[in-house]
């Protein structure tokens, strides 16, 4: 590159960098304010009762597995080492860790899925223990029931975190920041539809569920 096209060539690279900071602006502004949305819309339709805390409780375990198995196979592990290929010029090599990462972590997901699923009653009752009074078990039911529809979103979340960092990588930065806001949407869908419908917050969990399937592809 000669001392002409240099200038032109920073120009550019400063403006594409200038423009993808500018994008994570929005779009974590837009996950911020869906996520507000999010909260005040459970509030108004739900309120503050033993269904709303038995929501928030099943949580627990899906977070866990989630923090478990995404935060250090692909923090650690995945992202650097796909990310270094690309910058040697490895595509193949790139794909192919790409591919037995999504296989691994798939076969993993659903062994340890399907293991809490199955013991769901048990690890609530060991996590929660002001689920084991005699007098709330109809919480500790309820917080089970919630558990195993909200357990199949770590398969997703985990998988659309290696697509997110899989797309960062290549520098597309939208999508990868779109998924928060589908969450959020999904999850706001599910409590007014089981509102209108006189249900209760089961619809919570089945919203966060189809949210996370559908921003994770």
């Amino acid at each position: 590159m000669d001392d002409a096209t240099q200038p032109n060539a920073l120009r550019i690279q400063k403006s594409t960098i200038a423009g993808a900071a500018a994008l994570m602006m929005v779009m974590i502004l837009l996950s911020r304010v869906s996520g507000l949305i999010r909260q005040l819309v459970i509030s108004h339709l739900f309120g503050v009762t033993w269904q709303t805390g038995a929501y928030v409780s099943a949580f627990n375990i899906p977070d866990f597995i989630y923090f478990l198995i995404s935060g250090g196979a692909l923090a650690t592990g995945f992202v650097p080492v796909f990310t270094e290929y690309l910058t040697q010029g490895r595509e193949e090599q790139a794909r192919r860790t790409f591919r037995a990462m999504g296989t691994a972590l798939s076969a993993v997901l659903l062994v340890v899925i399907s293991l809490c699923w199955v013991l769901a009653y048990q690890l609530v009752w060991l996590t929660v223990p002001g689920y084991r009074a005699p007098d709330r078990r109809q919480e500790l039911e309820l917080t089970v029931a919630l558990t195993r529809i909200l357990l199949p979103c770590q398969f997703f979340f985990v998988l659309g975190s290696l697509f997110a960092g899989t797309l960062n990588s290549l520098r597309y930065f939208f999508y990868p920041m779109l998924q928060p806001i589908i969450y959020n949407l999904g999850i706001i869908s599910g409590g007014v539809i089981s509102h209108i419908l006189g249900g209760g917050v089961e619809g919570l969990a089945w919203g966060a569920l189809g949210g996370v399937f559908v921003g994770a592809f």
